[in-house]
């Protein structure tokens, strides 16, 4: 009898690996085991008894039936719900149904996790190199003075032509017209810089006497005009920072009003890989006015998700475009200056990645 053919295995995109990545929001691992695919491999999350967040490979080693489906017991032992194979919290293998030995290579990979902010974030490549004191304080999360508002939603287009998106905020002036964008945005130049040592791209915009956009009347009391400042921080491939300041004009302040009030708000996004036509999209939008306020964190909520879901539909047209007629050929000025440099730093940290030994992969 001829041998079985073996399934070609489908080519693997390239990600980094070697990385914090967002993979949940703190409050999806308080349910049942969470079933999250990142880079392209599925990952199950939840907490054990002491609330200790905790990621394996979401395939069991028998038949590979996600772990997921099992059940998680009061001792932190998941049963798969397949054979029954049995695993800790450590990835061991502790017992499987119908003999006492354990097979060899039974146990299931686990992968590096910790809490920061309102995120789990988890490291998809070699343990032995994940420092959590590498997440960047930049996101402002140890910060008492603000607060912030999680959420996250999955759109369908490739991380890197959402970097793009938020790396080029000109944007704003037509696809967010009607909340945040004003002609200021895209009639103002930007500064931009890298930090090859932190994998790191910045970017800022300063508007003077700006147009004070809609979103920012209603969440403020402002009027135009406005002095507007937009401070980004990308993180190669995955971390986005953007601070942002908004406060009555210094050309019309009068200072027997006493000191200008800036309002300042920080948004953070973890562009984190589901695949390579996929990405999860985590938002955490920061303020230091309105503290408590509920009614505020709704409609910032709110706000953001409509923000998302006008960017996302535009990058699901170029993700499909490129789908049916691969890349197009581009244009870029001078505005394209920090996603053209994120572009670069992305292929030189690929790069670096596969020449690595193995042991640092």
């Amino acid at each position: 009898m001829a041998a079985p053919l073996a399934r070609p295995a489908p080519e693997r995109p390239q990600f980094v690996r070697n990385t914090w990545y967002i993979a949940a929001l703190r409050s999806e691992l308080d349910g049942p085991m969470l079933a999250r695919t990142i880079l392209g491999t599925s990952v199950n999350l939840y907490r054990t008894s002491d609330g200790t967040p905790v990621a394996l490979r979401n395939r069991c080693p028998h038949r590979g039936y996600p772990l997921s489906e099992g059940t998680l017991g009061p001792d932190d032992v998941i049963t798969c719900g397949y054979h029954g194979f049995r695993f800790g919290p450590d990835g061991t293998c502790l017992s499987v149904p119908g003999q006492q030995a354990v097979p060899a290579h039974a146990d299931v990979q686990t992968y590096p996790v910790v809490e920061n902010g309102p995120f789990v974030w988890i490291w998809m490549g070699d343990p032995a190199l994940a420092d959590p004191a590498e997440i960047p304080a930049e996101t402002g999360f140890a910060d008492p003075s603000f607060t912030f508002v999680p959420g996250h939603v999955v759109i369908d287009a490739n991380h890197q032509l959402i970097a793009d998106n938020v790396l080029d905020l000109s944007h704003e002036s037509f696809i967010h017209a009607t909340k945040i964008g004003t002609r200021d945005v895209a009639e103002t130049g930007i500064t931009s810089r890298s930090d090859e040592s932190r994998w790191l791209v910045e970017a800022s915009r300063i508007m003077p006497d700006a147009e004070c956009p809609p979103t920012y009347r209603e969440r403020t009391g402002l009027q135009s005009p406005i002095d507007r400042e937009q401070h980004i921080h990308y993180f190669v491939p995955a971390l986005y920072v953007l601070d942002v300041s908004v406060v009555k004009a210094a050309s019309v302040h009068d200072p027997a009003d006493g000191p200008r009030r800036p309002y300042l708000g920080k948004v953070v996004y973890g562009l984190t890989p589901l695949s390579a036509r996929r990405t999860h999209y985590f938002f955490a939008i920061g303020r230091d006015y309105a503290l408590g306020d509920a009614a505020m964190d709704e409609a910032v909520r709110e706000g953001q998700l409509c923000l998302i879901e006008e960017d996302a539909a535009a990058v699901a047209i170029l993700q499909e475009l490129e789908d049916e007629e691969g890349p197009s050929p581009e244009v870029s000025t001078r505005l394209d200056t920090a996603a053209l440099i994120a572009r670069r730093m992305l292929a030189r940290r690929l790069r670096a990645e596969a020449a690595a030994p193995a042991s640092a992969r």
